[in-house]
């Protein structure tokens, strides 16, 4: 079972002057790459998830349900003019009953994840 994240609430964008667009629309988003540091019993050639994006969700989900470790999800947002990546890193363990448990979090501390 994955997991999906919702992104637009996280995005924000600027003109060339620097002044906040309300319209973001046009932004497009897209996974760069993923990166896999596994966890114990976890292949070290495998990744443990794969990312995709439908719109401004992100759709996440474990290649087996076993593997454990983390993943660093790098998400670039463009308006076409200016780019803003993001490392988004899941955190994937297996729960009781084989469910695998996410926890999600990035690395910018501030409300949007992509400021362009």
């Amino acid at each position: 079972m994955g997991l999906s994240l919702p992104l637009m609430q996280y995005l924000s964008d600027t003109d060339q002057q620097g002044n906040v667009v309300d319209d973001i629309s046009g932004l497009t988003l897209e996974v760069v790459g993923i990166e896999t540091i596994p966890g114990v019993g976890t292949s070290t050639t495998s990744p443990i998830v794969e990312a995709t994006l439908s719109g401004f969700t992100l759709n996440i989900e474990p290649i087996n349900d076993d593997d454990v470790g983390l993943a660093m999800i790098t998400l670039r947002a463009s308006d076409g003019i200016q780019e803003s990546d993001t490392i988004l890193t899941v955190s994937m363990f297996a729960g009781s009953n084989d469910l695998t448990v996410f926890n999600l979090r990035h690395r910018h501390r501030r409300k949007s994840l992509f400021c362009l």
